[in-house]
């Protein structure tokens, strides 16, 4: 599942994008009407601000607009006052009273914020994690599209997290979700097809080659291992270079060790110690427990190399 939850990509999932039924070609009479104290301008304003349409964008006077608005019910406002809080939009991040936002609205049946509390019980943010209260929420908010509440359903069942645990339930989520373009969603159902008790490496391949091209460096990683084992594909060691280098390049500790581990034995692409040490060594850094002990075994392979070195040059001089 998506942990960047500072992308704008992922703050446009979680606010309230659409328009409320009020149509107002004039700002200014928006403005108006809000100030007249209706609810559905103030929201309309509030998003105007929020977003730069129409007026110069200001977080704080869309805050202020968001905050009459919820104050007079309107979930969509109620939900974009919790991003508010969440992400510190012209206020302190506050991700209890970020909570307490989304659940008003998600009492609405506002799915948008059905979903942001089922992350927030997921995640344990602003709250107590319970996976039990994630599900719930979560499946509310799954069958009305959104996304991020399919990724939470079908990890609660694969892992069996506050429900029993359901492989089938499990994929029919992340496909619901990797349908709807979610690269994180196409990794783990790619995932699912490998670790099934009948593996389906064609199956996997796919996933992984469409969350791959969108960038995600898991997958990117995975695809590697299947070129590297032959799973799903040909064994192509240069193939597997590609995208371990392309993960590699993201930061992926593991992409970085592999990577290392193709220019210490020349598969795929020559031959290269400086350069397999240089992955190792930034694999090392984040953590990755493989690449310190293949850094290990590196150096005790070059340290053996030289005594032996050293005891042919004594042989030569001195026998």
């Amino acid at each position: 599942m998506n942990e960047n939850f500072n992308n704008e990509k992922f703050k446009k999932m979680i606010a309230d994008e659409r328009f409320v039924k009020v149509n107002y070609d004039d700002i200014e009479e928006c403005r108006k009407k809000a100030e007249a104290g209706m609810p559905q301008a103030q929201h309309m304003l509030a998003k105007a601000y929020h977003y730069g349409n129409g007026v110069e964008q200001c977080y704080k006077s869309a805050f202020e607009w968001y905050e009459k608005a919820a104050n007079q019910g309107i979930a969509a406002s109620q939900n974009n006052l919790g991003l508010c809080y969440e992400f510190g939009y012209s206020i302190p991040k506050n991700n209890e009273i970020a909570f307490q936002w989304y659940m008003k609205a998600a009492e609405q049946k506002f799915a948008i914020s059905e979903c942001n509390v089922a992350r927030f019980y997921f995640k344990g943010f602003g709250v107590e994690k319970n996976y039990e209260k994630a599900f719930y929420w979560a499946e509310k908010a799954a069958p009305q599209g959104r996304v991020f509440s399919q990724c939470i359903l079908a990890q609660c069942y694969s892992v069996g997290l506050g429900i029993t645990k359901n492989y089938g339930r499990a994929v029919h989520w992340y496909t619901k979700a990797s349908e709807a373009g979610d690269s994180d969603a196409q990794n783990n159902l790619a995932a699912c097809y490998i670790n099934a008790n009948a593996p389906d490496y064609d199956q996997a391949v796919y996933w992984f080659n469409k969350s791959a091209e969108q960038g995600n460096a898991d997958a990117q990683n995975n695809l590697g291992w299947c070129y590297v084992n032959g799973k799903g594909v040909p064994q192509n060691y240069e193939k597997a270079f590609n995208w371990y280098q392309k993960a590699a390049e993201q930061n992926h500790g593991a992409a970085q060790t592999d990577l290392g581990w193709l220019y210490e034995k020349g598969n795929g692409v020559p031959k290269n110690h400086k350069k397999a040490i240089y992955w190792y060594r930034k694999a090392k850094e984040q953590g990755n427990e493989l690449a310190k002990q293949k850094l290990k075994n590196y150096f005790n392979k070059c340290i053996a190399a030289m005594c032996f070195l050293l005891a042919l040059i004594v042989l030569v001089l001195f026998v």
